[in-house]
């Protein structure tokens, strides 16, 4: 498995904590968001129009995937910012 970061909604990132909670309590064992996502993500395959239409009504509403305007991602093993620059 592999680590991926995830930008999700206030509404979605509590829709995901709650539906975790949820499967704690009839399963009565710890499930993690992470669980509850993959499984989320199983169910959607044979789904892709779906999602599809989702995502553009996303964009259409002026949600903005992707990071914001300048900003790069950091290159492995080198310390960024001006603050290390010094150093």
């Amino acid at each position: 498995m592999k680590v991926t970061p995830l930008s999700l909604s206030s509404d979605t990132l509590e829709f995901l904590a709650e539906m975790a909670q949820e499967a704690t309590d009839s399963s009565g064992r710890t499930i993690s968001h992470s669980a509850v996502a993959r499984a989320t993500l199983r169910l959607a395959k044979g789904q892709e129009q779906a999602i599809l239409a989702q995502v553009e009504s996303e964009l259409n509403a002026g949600i903005k995937w992707g990071h914001a305007v300048g900003w790069k991602t950091p290159k492995r093993g080198r310390k960024q910012g001006k603050e290390h620059a010094k150093q």
